[in-house]
């Protein structure tokens, strides 16, 4: 039996969600030209949809809103412009609105 390494600290293990989540970014970003470029990764709590949600946040620069059950649309619509906004400045670009 092989038995394989833990993940070092401060490390990302290959999780089955965080690979799920960065093929849902490519599937938006190579979508074709006037269709929605919104994804939802969702699921039961505690299995890191979270982290995976940060990782993936970090490395493609994506937005990131952790919705909850209770929003109204106003409420989605200024935290997706918030988040937008916060997202576009930290990779320099500017959102049209």
């Amino acid at each position: 039996m092989v038995k394989s390494e833990a993940p070092r600290r401060g490390s990302i293990a290959p999780l089955k969600n965080v690979m799920t989540l960065m093929m849902l970014i490519e599937t938006l970003k190579d979508r074709g030209v006037g269709l929605p470029g919104i994804g939802v990764f969702s699921g039961d709590s505690g299995y890191g949809k979270s982290v995976a949600a940060q990782y993936a946040m970090n490395k493609t620069g994506t937005v990131y809103i952790e919705v909850r059950h209770y929003w109204r649309q106003k409420r989605f619509a200024r935290r997706f412009w918030k988040n937008s906004a916060t997202a576009s400045a930290r990779h320099g670009r500017v959102p049209h609105g």
